[in-house]
């Protein structure tokens, strides 16, 4: 019975985790943020310049961010010209390791699995 309690239990806190682990984040949406500027070509050539250097600095390689800003619409350059400083540079992986490693410190305390030599199971 307690190997059942305990391996129902682990797997409900698995899926708990990984369920806070993706979700979205919402804001308010304000109506300036909606409205869609009207860009003169030479702002917007310039607003491409400036997010292909914002990318180097963020460490792409010169041609790979060239070659993508390229292919971006104008409506994606506005955006993004917007919104650089917020957005993530690939580095929102942490929240899902720390999920996995907390699952798998709980499930060795219960003693369903042996991952951690440091954790001794509860029996």
């Amino acid at each position: 019975m307690k190997k059942i309690f305990s391996f129902f239990s682990s797997a409900f806190f698995s899926v708990a985790l990984l369920i806070m682990a993706t979700q979205g984040h919402a804001g308010m949406v304000t109506t300036p943020s909606l409205l869609v500027q009207d860009l003169t070509t030479d702002e917007l050539v310039q607003s491409r310049q400036q997010i292909t250097k914002q990318l180097v600095e963020l460490g792409v390689e010169e041609q790979i961010a060239s070659a993508r800003v390229a292919s971006m619409s104008d409506q994606q350059i506005i955006e993004i010209n917007q919104k650089i400083d917020e957005l993530p540079a690939g580095a929102d992986a942490g929240g899902l390791l720390v999920a996995v490693f907390v699952v798998l410190v709980i499930t060795d305390a219960m003693g369903v699995t042996d991952v951690f030599s440091f954790v001794s199971p509860s029996r």
